[in-house]
């Protein structure tokens, strides 16, 4: 049985990966801080999730 697609990346998720530092706000509270980095990996993640593992290099699963 097929594996269903990973989720969908949004145009909002391009540019936060292309361009982090524009959500990041150095004055922020911590924990506006905390979310910023928390989407930022969450996005990260998604993406990782359309790489097609025939094509990774050294051994990452």
């Amino acid at each position: 049985m097929p594996e269903p697609d990973p989720p969908r990346i949004t145009e909002q998720d391009r540019q936060t990966m292309e361009h982090p530092e524009e959500e990041f706000d150095p004055d922020a509270p911590p924990e506006a801080i905390d979310r910023m980095q928390e989407r930022q990996a969450e996005v990260a993640e998604r993406d990782k999730q359309w790489i097609d593992p025939r094509e990774r290099v050294g051994g990452e699963d």
